[in-house]
């Protein structure tokens, strides 16, 4: 799917938009295949379902979860977990106050533009890639399939 595929992202009713940032109280779940194009900052859980887009950054007070093949032009930080689905791309740092866990085939940062993925546990399926560092604040594993 081209990025002219995807979807326009239709924030909620409630949402606020300041200085090309949202902010929603509550959870919030951006489709399948939708592009998001500003920061998202949100009061509840963050679901960035399969081929969602992110140019920008986000912020969940809750937890977030990036289905399989998102792509976030950014940098996501959780006072939660965060579920790095198969095949996602993050190209800026990814910090969770809690677990932080990476899919097999799921890519933080890039090379020549390293950065930093960081929770309090991190485990890193097999096939898991970050270009930079991984600090785990109290335990980290490798997972096999």
């Amino acid at each position: 799917m081209s990025s002219g595929d995807h979807l326009p992202f239709q924030p909620p009713p409630h949402a606020e938009l300041a200085a090309n940032r949202f902010l929603v109280r509550g959870e919030l779940v951006v489709p399948p295949h939708t592009l998001v194009e500003s920061d998202l900052v949100v009061t509840g859980d963050l679901h960035l379902e399969a081929g969602a887009v992110l140019k920008g950054s986000a912020k969940s007070h809750g937890q977030m979860t990036l289905g399989p093949n998102v792509t976030v032009h950014g940098s996501l930080f959780s006072k939660s977990n965060v579920h790095v689905g198969a095949g996602s791309q993050v190209d800026g740092v990814v910090a969770a106050d809690g677990e932080l866990v990476l899919s097999a085939g799921s890519v933080i940062g890039m090379p020549g533009a390293e950065t930093t993925a960081t929770g309090v546990c991190v485990h890193a399926e097999v096939g898991a890639c970050v270009h930079g560092t991984i600090w785990a604040l109290e335990d980290g594993c490798v997972i096999s399939g």
